[in-house]
């Protein structure tokens, strides 16, 4: 409860987050700058306010004036309240990684990363599974681990139990030609009964190369170091003591300062 006429400041890098009912009466102002969260009802009365440059949202029922003075921001009507949504490019992986955070979630059933290189033309990296319905913040993240060279757009999109799709704007990562660059082949792929070999040319005698199994969820499943022992093209077999079962995985290797990632598919 905020009376007696007092004030209160959530900066723009702060949430407040109210669990329960909240009560603001008598002349009493909330400046929202960031983010205010109330799990229970809102109840303004007289002059007072909850306003701001940030965001709300209340879960209960709203008793007073919508505005100025009264509870300034809108109603949610959305399946989920997004907070943020990012992503970056982490060059030591060769990876992008996408982080989500919701205040709330109602017949959430699933997310869906997407990437597209000219912003329009989108196509599915990979997909996580929702809350379902919840009243508490929620993070969320999911590793592209092919990334595009260059410059692409990576974008979330939400799902909702009955197939209803809600599409959440877009943000440009860029993929710097340095860290790109090493060659190696992967065969037979698609893969069968888990013999996977790979080839690597262009390294000198001596250098060391580490490949990184990765599957669509970013985990890393397996990884294994192997020594460049003569020129030209030199062929590795992974280890097949280590069954990594069907599914779709992508392999990263690691050698001199540069980094390459293909596509294993395995049946």
């Amino acid at each position: 409860m905020v009376t007696g006429g007092s004030t209160m400041l959530i900066p723009a890098s702060d949430t407040l987050y109210v669990t329960g009912n909240l009560t603001v009466s008598s002349a009493s102002t909330i400046t929202v700058n960031g983010y205010i969260k109330v799990t229970g009802n809102v109840t303004t009365s007289g002059s007072s306010s909850v306003c701001g440059s940030g965001g709300g949202i209340y879960l209960g029922s709203l008793t007073g004036p919508s505005g100025t003075p009264g509870w300034c921001f809108a109603p949610v009507t959305v399946p989920i309240q997004l907070i943020s949504f990012d992503a970056s490019y982490i060059a030591a992986e060769n990876s992008v990684k996408a982080n989500w955070v919701t205040a709330s979630e109602v017949n959430n059933n699933y997310f869906t990363l997407e990437r597209a290189l000219d912003g329009n033309s989108f196509e599915p990296v990979g997909k996580i599974n929702g809350a379902g319905n919840s009243n508490a913040f929620k993070e969320y993240s999911f590793i592209d681990p092919s990334p595009i060279k260059g410059i692409s757009y990576y974008r979330l999109v939400q799902t909702d139990n009955d197939g209803t799709n809600t599409v959440y704007a877009r943000v440009p990562v860029e993929v710097t030609d340095a860290t790109m660059g090493s060659n190696f082949i992967i065969f037979p792929n698609p893969a069968q009964n888990n013999v996977v070999y790979i080839t690597i040319t262009g390294e000198k005698t001596g250098e060391k190369v580490v490949f990184i199994v990765k599957d669509l969820m970013g985990r890393i499943i397996q990884q294994e170091t192997f020594e460049v022992n003569h020129k030209g093209a030199t062929v590795y077999q992974l280890n097949t003591e280590k069954r990594i079962g069907k599914g779709v995985y992508f392999i990263t290797g690691f050698v001199n300062n540069k980094v390459s990632t293909q596509r294993l598919i395995v049946n």
